[in-house]
């Protein structure tokens, strides 16, 4: 978990204090992370001495995978550090009950059996069930709680 006292600096000044903290150089950085880069045979993996000075002193924005060599050397989730960049998950949610898909076409889930639903899906009837089922109590919390709902 990120240490609360480093809430409000830059995304890169964050990430240097957590690294200070951990008492890590940004030569060990770019050290382990060229280990995670060969191990995924994939050179994005890479955190350079330099790339590292440059995030922390600017508001450069890293790609997925140096978040992911940054998150594992600091051994923190990658959900741990989203946030410092502006990712608020607790709305991913939201958004994806908010923000229909726009090519597809309501279905009445009483009427239409799982099996037919895992045909469309590529999922099986067991997880389409469970997923229905999952999709009904989300939308009735979100109901209960006064959120918007499809009319």
């Amino acid at each position: 978990m990120i240490p609360t006292d480093i809430v409000y600096m830059s995304p890169g000044k964050k990430l240097k204090e957590l690294r200070a903290r951990l008492g890590i150089t940004v030569r060990e950085v770019e050290e382990q992370s060229q280990k995670i880069a060969e191990a995924q045979g994939n050179p994005e993996f890479f955190v350079s001495n330099n790339w590292l000075t440059r995030l922390e002193n600017t508001n450069s924005v890293p790609s997925i995978h140096k978040l992911f060599s940054l998150s594992a050397v600091y051994r923190v989730r990658v959900s741990d550090l989203l946030p410092m960049f502006g990712i608020n998950q607790s709305l991913l949610e939201k958004y994806q009950i908010e923000t229909p898909p726009q090519h597809t076409h309501l279905i009445n889930l009483e009427e239409t059996d799982a099996a037919t639903i895992g045909e469309i899906t590529g999922l099986s009837p067991g997880n389409v069930a469970m997923k229905i089922h999952r999709i009904k109590n989300i939308l009735a919390r979100r109901f209960r709680e006064g959120g918007s709902h499809a009319g």
